[in-house]
């Protein structure tokens, strides 16, 4: 089955909510006020979806507060790749009637080559250095590098934690007991440590949030980024396409693709509420939106 022209009629943008990183009951997040906000989408043109990695779950809890049938738009992550479906008519069929289904292949070879080049690359600029495999954290490897002390962090980087995202997470140990530190300093020290390394082999990264310790290794066929791309082919023209995550607050416009980043899950939720209804929130994230669009 081919897409529906008249499933898209009065249709203006499609606005896709990332629930990763977001608290899977959405009671604790939702004010009386921004629910009623995200339930008008439809009426004010605008389709909702979600893009996760998280449990069903979490959609599921997300689309009874809002009054959504089940599956109105779901990107989800897996180590297969990226999964998109929805109603008849919304996308291409892949031989099922009841939904439409697309699937993005991820190229997994490609992400660990990647993070092996970067392990290797941090471990020469370190100098001296010994790679000690983690058996009770599989895929972790932890680095002691140079001199102990102040200033001097072991760093640990966590293969590929979450395949699909391709996220390395990167973290110093504290060298006054040898144990994972939470001190924001040495982690952004850290941070800085593999970023340089990453930009000597020519390996991309995004750091997603300083101190934070997880860094992103951008990948063409594996990312929600991606997914969205993938849409922009499918989705009538006239159909604007959003993606609302969190990371460093931002919005970039790629290919006819807006995706906006804010600073957490609350925010994300009142800059979704914002696209589809207008409504202002008094409390800068839609000020600081406005002023990037």
């Amino acid at each position: 089955m081919a897409i529906d022209p008249e499933f898209y009629k009065g249709i203006k943008s499609l606005v896709l909510l990332d629930l990763d990183d977001t608290v899977l009951d959405p009671t604790k997040q939702c004010s009386p006020r921004l629910v009623p906000s995200l339930q008008l989408a439809r009426a004010n043109g605008h389709l909702l979806g979600w893009a996760s990695s998280t449990s069903d779950k979490g959609l599921l809890n997300w689309e009874s507060l809002l009054g959504f049938p089940r599956g109105l738009l779901t990107v989800r992550l897996s180590e297969d790749g990226v999964r998109i479906t929805g109603p008849p008519g919304m996308l291409p069929d892949n031989g099922n009637s009841s939904r439409s289904n697309l699937v993005l292949l991820s190229d997994l070879d490609r992400c660990r080559t990647q993070v092996a080049a970067l392990r290797s690359a941090v471990q020469s600029a370190a100098g001296r250095a010994r790679w000690a495999y983690s058996e009770q954290h599989p895929s972790t490897w932890a680095m002691r590098a140079g001199p102990q002390g102040p200033g001097h962090p072991a760093i640990v980087v966590v293969d590929v934690t979450r395949v699909a995202s391709f996220t390395c997470e990167v973290r110093a140990i504290d060298p006054t007991n040898g144990s994972l530190s939470t001190n924001r300093d040495l982690t952004k020290l850290a941070e800085g440590w593999v970023r340089d390394a990453a930009n000597r082999i020519g390996v991309p990264t995004k750091l997603l949030e300083s101190g934070h310790g997880w860094i992103d290794l951008p990948h063409p066929t594996a990312r929600k980024e991606v997914a969205m791309l993938a849409l922009r082919d499918l989705v009538p023209p006239h159909v604007g396409l959003t993606l609302v995550g969190n990371g460093v607050n931002d919005v970039v416009r790629m290919d006819g693709v807006k995706l906006v980043a804010v600073q957490n899950a609350a925010a994300k939720l009142k800059a979704a509420a914002h696209l589809v209804t207008r409504a202002s929130f008094s409390d800068g994230v839609i000020e600081y939106l406005e002023s990037l669009s």
